[in-house]
């Protein structure tokens, strides 16, 4: 399950990546790959101690395609350090670090994440996204 999860935080920051810089299209079918993703009950705590549940989260993430294309914005997302334990059959907790910045990754923005996922079938990678924890990572 944890090579799934890892799959998975992969797989869905190079969706972000390609929506927020307009690679694909913003259509049901393409969006959907993110819908499928997130359970019922997902939720967010961002850097900042908001606290986003699912529907409010897809509605500001399909309003962003294409939001990365000035140059003042990212145009890579990336994620190192993934390590994760699994906690149940069914569960598992997964940490990794997401990394925004230019091409040539120079002067990037850091989070660390803790995520919690779920086993299940109706999913890309056989899980599915509960709950999601980032705090920024700063350099000293």
């Amino acid at each position: 399950m944890i090579e799934s999860c890892k799959t998975e935080i992969i797989e869905l920051h190079q969706f972000f990546e390609d929506w927020f810089c307009g690679r694909i299209s913003d259509t049901h079918e393409t969006f959907k790959r993110l819908e499928q993703s997130l359970a019922a009950e997902f939720e967010m705590i961002t850097p900042g101690a908001d606290i986003i549940p699912r529907e409010k989260l897809l509605k500001q993430l399909r309003s962003m395609n294409g939001a990365y294309k000035s140059e003042d914005k990212p145009s890579a997302i990336w994620v190192k350090h993934i390590e994760g334990r699994r906690i149940t059959h069914e569960l598992c907790l997964m940490r990794y670090e997401e990394w925004q910045g230019d091409d040539n990754q120079t002067n990037p923005k850091g989070r660390l994440s803790s995520a919690l996922f779920r086993r299940t079938e109706e999913t890309p990678n056989s899980v599915e996204w509960v709950h999601l924890h980032e705090v920024w990572i700063t350099n000293h």
